[in-house]
């Protein structure tokens, strides 16, 4: 088979004899090879299964890679080693509706890097509170307002030492205990330059990664398991081999991605033999470390303590350095969200800060502002301020609805103004035009702003910078009305105002971006997307009282002189209370962002811009205007 018998002639007889000799001992030696190697694989065989016997007993020492657990938890879990002397415990038994075995990818426990443990991620079925069971259930929800529902917490003097998914759903199981939250962990690619970056920018940069980490506080750490499959395929047949993987000893076994309680499941799930093995490093599972080798811790929340650590590196000197702060105070059975920069309810939990002692009082900052970071070098203090940003899900699709309903608003008013010679051969309706073209603007950018709120980058700072010139421009053609509604003579011209208008915001602006590129105030650690420093919310501010204070002062000039006001004059005011109404309260809910009556004023501001910026322009219209069908319509009604 393996050689050719070659004729080469009768006088070529010995050569002949040598090449059969030569293939007769090249068949032996092959024989003799494959032989070998039956051998070997049978050794590994017995090898294999020895040490597979001796991981899933409990006299095998190295408990982290024990295939089975030997605890006086494992007959409440069903996860014993045969030779485990089962004993009777008083431990309740989870109830199998609410609790589960689960691979968290996001956490970290402290004695493996990949977190399998028994989770609690639902309510029991009697619980009657809608509200906790939905907020329990958000910890699958991949929104970037709903973090905080992904922080693991565990309760102390637990039996069981069970993991539940969020706070809420330990407030539905439990009642009458105090929590404690795992910590939570920002990594970064790099440190952050200098210490006036907030750890809200953190958590929203998609340069940094949250994790959470066991807290060393708890008195023990929650009991680990193994995420595996117990069932055999509904096409297998076998009843023997069914009945031994369910009702068989524990000794878990693992092919690829896969654990299975034992071999017999692993068989019965169509798993080739030659694939499975007992070695639990093996396992082929991506942790919560995974690709973060290189990464640096940026910051710690200890949401328990009401603290923060930030990790950072100056400008000139790659020292690493660190800067703590505060969490603000919130009220009795309230936690902190660092997420969405709240506090938080959380019903039927004592918190482990409900009751705090004087001491303790004195030492918290509280919720005023944003964030607020101390320098842990010189204790000065740098104050960051949301002013379009919002932060939960429903300030969220509030401010969707009122941006869509103002921009329809401010459409009717273009659609009606700009096709219509008659209207536009005044410079008054030409400079109302100007700025609800400019309020258009703003809506409009403002609708690509809201989904964006969590993301830092290029374009979400371009996207700011524009929303921030619009508005300001935008309050800059008040100016520009009140001129052209009260003065007469050179001052007036609609060329002039709309220079005007268009030029007076950039110097602000400019100043407020070269403030985020060189990180002089307020940067977080670059340009900023949705916040400000307090040196770029008061140049916006004073911005806002000098377009106030020209229109005040134009009105107060023109009452002074008792000069007859018209219809331009009062369109004028109404626009100018309409539009500083709205840019008051926007600044109003960034310095104070934990006040909900000033966050939803402002939103519903927001909703009722355009609507009320077209009642001022479009009605005096309509009641000059008697030719006009409506009109004449309402006048017919009203007789």
């Amino acid at each position: 088979m393996f050689c050719a018998v070659h004729r080469l002639g009768d006088d070529k007889g010995v050569e002949e004899m040598t090449t059969l000799l030569s293939c007769a001992m090249f068949a032996q030696l092959l024989m003799m090879t494959v032989q070998q190697q039956q051998q070997q694989q049978n050794d590994a065989v017995i090898t294999s299964e020895l040490d597979c016997d001796e991981r899933a007993s409990c006299s095998y020492a190295d408990e982290p890679t024990r295939n089975c657990y030997c605890d006086d938890l494992c007959h409440v879990y069903d996860d014993c080693c045969a030779d485990y002397d089962v004993a009777t415990s008083d431990a309740a038994s989870p109830s199998r509706g609410t609790t589960s075995c689960q691979r968290l990818s996001d956490v970290l426990t402290r004695h493996d890097a990949v977190a399998e443990l028994y989770v609690v991620s639902r309510c029991p079925s009697t619980y009657d509170d809608d509200d906790v069971r939905r907020r329990c259930q958000l910890h699958a929800s991949d929104n970037a307002a709903d973090r905080f529902y992904r922080v693991p917490v565990v309760v102390r003097d637990d039996p069981l030492l069970l993991t539940y998914r969020n706070v809420y759903c330990a407030a539905c199981t439990v009642t009458s205990v105090m929590p404690t939250f795992y910590i939570i962990q920002v990594m970064c690619r790099t440190l952050p330059t200098g210490p006036d970056v907030s750890v809200a920018s953190l958590l929203r940069s998609v340069s940094c990664r949250v994790l959470y980490v066991a807290p060393p506080t708890a008195a023990t750490s929650s009991r680990t398991c193994r995420a595996h499959i117990g069932r055999c395929d509904r096409r297998w047949a076998d009843a023997a081999v069914i009945d031994s993987c369910r009702r068989g000893p524990v000794s878990y076994v693992y092919a690829g991605a896969h654990a299975f309680r034992n071999r017999h499941c692993a068989r019965c799930n169509y798993v080739n033999e030659t694939y499975v093995s007992c070695d639990v490093t093996s396992l082929q599972r991506a942790g919560a470390a995974g690709g973060l080798a290189t990464w640096r811790t940026a910051a710690t929340i200890d949401v328990n303590r009401r603290r923060s650590v930030l990790n950072y590196v100056e400008r000139h000197h790659r020292r690493p350095h660190q800067a703590m702060y505060e969490l603000p105070d919130c009220r009795q059975q309230h936690a902190y969200d660092p997420f969405t920069e709240q506090c938080r309810l959380i019903p039927s939990l004592q918190l482990a800060d409900d009751y705090p002692t004087t001491e303790q009082a004195q030492q918290r900052i509280t919720a005023t502002s944003s964030v607020a970071v101390v320098n842990a070098s010189d204790g000065t203090m740098s104050l960051q301020f949301s002013l379009y940003a919002v932060r939960t899900r429903a300030e969220r699709l509030t401010a969707l609805l009122a941006a869509v309903l103002s921009t329809m608003a401010l459409l009717v008013v273009v659609v009606v103004i700009a096709p219509r010679p008659a209207l536009r051969t005044q410079v008054h309706d030409q400079t109302v035009l100007g700025t609800v073209i400019s309020l258009l603007l703003s809506q409009l950018v403002y609708l690509l702003v809201v989904p964006l709120v969590d993301v830092v980058g290029s374009a979400c700072f371009s996207l700011s910078v524009v929303l921030h010139y619009s508005s300001l421009a935008s309050l800059c053609w008040l100016n520009s009305l009140a001129v052209n509604s009260l003065e007469s003579g050179k001052c007036r011209g609609f060329a002039r105002g709309c220079v005007y208008a268009v030029t007076a915001p950039l110097p602000v602006v400019v100043s407020v971006t070269l403030l985020s590129v060189l990180r002089l105030d307020g940067s977080l650690g670059g340009p900023a997307c949705w916040t400000l420093g307090l040196g770029q919310l008061i140049l916006h501010s004073i911005h806002v009282a000098l377009v106030l204070g020209v229109n005040c002062a134009l009105y107060a000039a023109a009452m002074y002189r008792r000069r007859p006001l018209g219809r331009p004059a009062y369109v004028s005011m109404l626009l100018t209370l309409i539009l500083m109404t709205d840019a008051v309260l926007t600044v109003a809910a960034a310095v104070q962002p934990q006040s909900v009556v000033l966050a939803y004023l402002s939103l519903a501001m927001h909703a009722a811009l355009g609507p009320l910026v077209s009642l001022a322009t479009l009605l005096p219209l309509c009641l000059r205007a008697r030719s006009s069908p409506l009109c004449q319509r309402v006048t017919r009604q009203e007789q």
